[in-house]
């Protein structure tokens, strides 16, 4: 993709805009100030481009904006504090970027706070002290965070952060503990600069937020040594021989190297190097080794070319190498093991082939082995399986390996904490030898060719947290004994798998996601899971369940996802799910009415009824607050008229009550919802004439309008074509194209109905979009156009872009 410079963004008019991602886009430039004019946005996504500049501080008067991804870009300066002061703030991302400066105070006082994530920047200074509350503070009690109520996840690492070496810590985190000692060595030592003590039990109190993820902290002293003359030299020599990239430009001879912040020394030598996302494209050069105590070697993301970089053989002391997401092609080196001390290795995202070699499972200190995401087309080793000390293994998204079953080895890796195999080619069935990885908290085997039945042990793993089995062959029913208490997310969908939902599932209080579709489940839903205070995705369409929805699905959990479509379930009640995003019963045997509350709801902005029974009329009353954006209730037995309380739905995309039995005239006030694309209405009782609407640029962004096998009389005049500017032939009002309805798609449930109307001519993918066959019509003039005699009239729209 060719890179876009976001300069040229000069007028966008969007006032209602919420969701906005151009990740990853290969965008250059600055942030662009037209942005801030997006009051309404809820989520804002610019990650993994190239954007530069500071972050301006115009960000925080979007008040709605709940999350904000800037990460993996080039943006510098300091962090505006009126980004902390959004009072609606859920995610925070600003990793991997040039920031410099201290962390905002206002960052520890964000009520609704659930995500924060600084690692790989240059900040430097203290840690704010409005997070400890204490005017001599010595020890850090995480206790304080206790205002934090939805806090999960705490990132800070990679920078220049101090604090006192004594860190008093919380009853939450006591399964890291040494029992004897109460001494907590963090996982990367090399990345901790501290050995952190416990207090004794009874000094302990409740820690209120579920991941605090310490052991990526580097709570570093800001050092003061100076390295020799020899190591200066080195370093100096080193960004020379990378070509001089722009963002070294600290590197010099009038300031230590100690206090670059891409450099970390231990006493008087220098250790650690992190080069990130720092636009290299030279080969790693063999001066580096010349820094005889280097331990850690951090060049993701750039652009490095070439082979595996057999000069880091004489960095006699490398524990830590990434190499991940640069330009490395070829082979993996059969004596890569001559890099003995490895005990953290990232080769991901790059184009290495052929075999993982034998020589892996010589590294003996292992305790991380990233190759996810190459081009891999030969086999993994059996080897690995005698790295004792491996805790994470990722060989994920290397879909050229030749098929083959788990080797049986891999059984003995019982210090293994998360594995990782999504689309590797896996046959075979799930190999009882995994019942030996007795900590694995992660285990995804999704999207392979797994067949047989899930092992009953898969659901005894006591620190299980994420099981990911989805799109494989698996069949026979789910293991109805259900012991792994700590698992937030599972995924079995995609299987052939049969029986009924285990009812233990409701025993699962941290559950969080839980998606079974495309099976052949059967039964009702167990009433269970209504239980679960965490649930958040619920997914259970295209099987054949059957019975009622849970009464108290919703009461106890803040629902946002709902899906069930393909079943004959028969909900009771939906009016007290406050957090439903998306609602998707289509395609069951549904009766009865439409509840009216679902008019009421200001959170959900999917809605889709669409082929069932119900009956009765539409919800009259649409709330000012509507988020809907899509709304299908196409093929049930719905009557009475359009509620004109749907303009208060004003991001409103796509509409369709065809095949109802709906009897009212032209809803021409539709046409004030400025975001409407697709309007169908066939096969009802509309009638009368089309009439004109009062609105200045009524249906502007128009493309599929279907009036067909209704009741509409009199002339269509040529001017009622002219509204339809979107359905100009061969040009795009929006410079941006994009799917109607997309947040459907993005979930996994597409859009059913590919494109609505196919193209009935030309070959450039355009809509025949406008249907008014068998309606009546009366004679025209010239400044009139008839449609009688069962004619379709076709107006040529824009290219299809509807998944």
């Amino acid at each position: 993709m060719s890179t876009v410079a976001l300069g040229t963004l000069t007028n966008i008019n969007l006032p209602s805009l919420t969701y906005l991602s151009l990740a990853p886009c290969e965008l250059q430039g600055s942030f662009p100030e037209i942005f801030i004019n997006l009051t309404q946005l809820h989520t804002l996504d610019l990650s993994s481009n190239r954007l530069s500049g500071p972050i301006p501080s115009g960000v925080g008067g979007l008040r709605n904006l709940a999350s904000i991804y800037l990460d993996f870009n080039l943006f510098d300066g300091t962090i505006p504090s009126r980004l902390f002061s959004l009072p609606s703030s859920e995610i925070i991302s600003l990793a991997e970027n040039q920031l410099s400066g201290p962390i905002p105070s206002g960052l520890f006082s964000l009520p609704s706070l659930e995500y924060i994530s600084l690692p790989y920047n240059q900040l430097s200074g203290p840690i704010p002290s409005s997070i400890f509350e204490l005017v001599n503070l010595t020890h850090l009690d995480l206790s304080m965070f206790a205002k934090l109520k939805n806090l999960q996840h705490l990132v800070l690492s990679r920078n220049i952060l101090s604090m006192s070496t004594t860190i008093k810590m919380t009853k939450t985190l006591c399964q890291f503990v040494d029992e004897d000692d109460h001494e907590f060595v963090p996982f990367w030592s090399m990345y901790n600069r501290l050995i952190l003590r416990f207090p004794h039990k009874g000094e302990m109190s409740p820690l209120p937020f579920l991941i605090l993820l310490l052991i990526s902290l580097p709570f570093q002293v800001i050092s003061q040594n100076h390295p020799t003359a020899g190591e200066w030299t080195v370093l100096l020599k080193l960004k020379q021989q990378l070509g001089n990239p722009p963002s070294l430009q600290s590197w010099n001879s009038k300031s230590s190297p100690c206090n670059w912040p891409e450099i970390f020394c231990t006493g008087n030598s220098v250790t650690e190097i992190f080069l990130r996302n720092k636009a290299i494209t030279q080969k790693i050069p063999a001066t580096i080794c010349d820094l005889k105590n280097l331990t850690t070697l951090d060049l993701a993301g750039n652009f490095i070319p070439g082979e595996f970089p057999r000069e880091l053989y004489n960095c006699t002391k490398l524990q830590v190498l990434d190499l991940s997401s640069n330009y490395f092609v070829g082979l993996i080196p059969d004596c890569i093991d001559r890099i003995l001390g490895l005990r953290f290795i990232d080769l991901g995202s790059n184009s290495f082939s052929g075999d993982i070699p034998p020589a892996i499972g010589r590294l003996s200190e292992l305790q991380v082995l990233h190759l996810y995401q190459n081009e891999f087309n030969g086999t993994f080793p059996v080897e690995i399986g005698d790295l004792s000390n491996l805790r994470v293994l990722s060989l994920a998204y290397n879909d050229k390996f030749v098929p083959a079953k788990i080797p049986v080895e891999f059984g003995k890796l019982k210090n293994l904490t998360s594995l990782r195999f999504t689309g590797v080619n896996l046959i075979g069935e799930i190999p009882d030898c995994l019942n030996n990885l007795s900590s694995l908290e992660t285990l995804d085997l999704s999207r392979n060719h797994l067949e047989g039945k899930i092992p009953s042990w898969v659901f005894k793993f006591k620190n299980l947290t994420e099981l990911y089995l989805n799109g494989n062959r698996l069949s026979g029913e789910i293991p109805k004994t259900v012991e792994t208490l700590n698992l937030v997310e599972i995924d079995l969908s995609m299987n052939n798998l049969t029986g009924s939902v285990p009812e233990d599932f409701g025993k699962l209080q941290n559950l969080q996601l839980l998606s079974l579709h495309s099976n052949q489940l059967s039964g009702e839903i167990p009433s269970s899971i209504g239980l679960i205070p965490n649930l958040k995705d619920f997914w259970v369409f295209d099987n054949n369940l059957s019975g009622v929805l849970p009464s108290e699905l919703g009461l106890h959990s803040k629902l946002e996802m709902v899906a069930v479509s393909h079943n004959r379930a028969i909900p009771s009640s939906f009016c007290n799910l406050s957090s439903l995003q998306l609602l998707d019963l289509s395609y069951n045997n549904l009766y009865g009415e439409i509840p009216q509350c679902l008019g009421n709801s200001t959170t959900i902005w999917g809605l889709d009824l669409r082929m069932n029974n119900f009956h009765g009329s539409i919800p009259q009353t649409f709330s000012n607050g509507c988020h809907l954006k899509t709304m299908n209730l196409n093929g049930n037995q719905l009557e009475g008229s359009l509620p004109p309380s749907l303009v208060n739905c004003g991001n409103l995309e796509v509409l369709d009550v065809g095949n109802n039995k709906i009897n009212d005239t032209f809803p021409h006030w539709l046409a004030s919802i400025p975001q409407l694309q697709v309007l169908i209405l066939r096969s009802n009782k509309f009638h009368g004439p089309l009439g004109n609407s009062r609105t200045r640029h009524p249906f502007s962004m128009l493309r599929i309008l279907d009036l067909s096998h209704n009741g509409f009389t009199g002339p269509l005049r040529t001017r009622f074509f002219r509204r339809f500017k979107a359905m100009m032939s061969g040009k795009n009002i929006s410079a941006e194209r994009r799917y109607i309805g997309e947040d459907v798609a993005e979930v996994g449930h597409p859009v059913k109905d590919k494109c609505l109307k196919e193209s009935k001519g030309g070959g450039d993918g355009s809509f025949y979009d406008m249907e008014m066959e068998s309606n009546r019509s009366v004679e025209s003039s010239k400044e009139e156009m008839p449609f009688k005699d069962n004619k379709e009239l076709s107006v040529k729209s824009e290219r299809c872009l509807i998944k």
